[in-house]
Formats: C-alpha cells, structure tokens, sequence
C-alpha cells in the first residue's frame, strides 16, 4: 500500500473517532509514523483529504446499494436490498459510516458548503433509491399514493437515523435506551411496512 492510500485510510479512521476539526496532520503523522509535509505533498490541505475520505465513502457505499440491488425482483426488494446494503455497511468499519456521520458537511453543520463531488455522490445514492421507488410503483409493490422524492427522504432519514443511533450515540443508548441486536432487522420492517403496497391494502382495510 502507497503512502497516499495509508493516508487517506488513516484519515477515515480519525475523522470517525475525533471529528474535523480534531483529526489534524499532526494526529495523522502520527498515527502513521510519518512526516506532516508528505500529507501536504499528497493532498495539499486538509479540506482536500476530507473531501477525497468522504468521496470514497460514498462511492462505496453505492457500490454496496448496487450489489444489493442484483438479487432483487420487483421495486420493494430492491429498495429493502438497498437499505441493508448501507445498515450492514455500518458494521464493517472499512466503510467508513462513521466518518460520514460524524463530520460530513452533509449531514452536520460543520462544514457549510459541499464539494460538487459530494454533492454528485449523494445524488448518485438518492437516484438508485428514486429508481427503487418508481419500479416497485409500477410493478405493484410500492405505494402508488407515495410521492417518490417524499418516500426517499423518509428512506434515508430512518436508514441514516438508526445508523446514527448506533454508532454515534453513548454506550447506553438514546434516552438510555440501548439499541439491542435485532434493532436493524426492526428498521428494515419500518421501512417495508411504510413502502409496501400489501400493508397499504392491509391498513386500508382495518381502517375501514
């Protein structure tokens, strides 16, 4: 492995655990037993490395949504595919989930104005998601009645939502409730209870 790929996994790392403004070149050379001017050398400022960190992230985690999708037949299991593609990538500290959470201009106010990439990477992910939607609207599987843009947003707030809330919230939990090992498998059914045309009709007919 070069030097720029120990840098920008070492940066991944340290971005999860200390955030921005702590994870320095310092701390970085450090961590990795090297000088602070080879970061510069490589990557020229440290808004610069955040933002290649961050890019590869969300390219990875497309990649994950995309490999989930090939097992799917209609548009719920592709969408149901994609949210276990990025719960799962939660787990697995190489995705780097943690980094994206915790100082992502995306989802903190830290950093106020996205790279274009970022920005590009994101709406990759909510396209795939989009897409879901409008195939499981017309095969049958998804909600007619949803409004697609609407229906992603809920999407990515329940899935980044638990996400969040098991890895960055305290040992004990949120409001001390600590989330327990079946607590992604719930998730999943929130969000096949939300989408599902079945469950519509389902509901429908206990209302009535």
């Amino acid at each position: 492995m070069d030097t720029k790929e120990r840098i920008l996994l070492a940066a991944r790392d340290l971005f999860g655990s200390f955030g921005f403004a702590n994870t320095t070149y310092k701390r970085i050379a450090q961590h990795l037993g090297i000088a602070e001017g080879l970061i510069a050398h490589h990557f020229g400022s440290k808004d610069n490395l955040f933002v290649e960190v961050q890019v590869r992230i969300l390219q990875d985690l497309t990649e994950r949504m995309a490999e989930g999708e090939f097992y799917a037949h209609h548009g719920l299991s592709m969408l149901l595919n994609q949210a276990k593609a990025l719960l799962r990538a939660s787990q697995d500290p190489q995705s780097g989930c943690r980094a994206l959470l915790r100082c992502s201009p995306l989802f903190s106010l830290e950093h106020q104005s996205p790279d274009a990439r970022l920005l590009a990477g994101c709406q990759t992910m909510i396209q795939r998601v989009l897409t879901a939607i409008v195939r499981g609207q017309k095969d049958g599987s998804i909600r007619s009645t949803l409004e697609p843009t609407l229906a992603a947003s809920v999407f990515f707030a329940t899935v980044f939502g638990a996400i969040r809330a098991r890895l960055l919230t305290p040992a004990h939990g949120v409001l001390g409730i600590e989330p327990k090992d079946g607590f992604y498998a719930e998730i999943l059914s929130i969000l096949e209870r939300y989408f599902s045309a079945s469950s519509s009709s389902e509901d429908d007919g206990a209302t009535r």
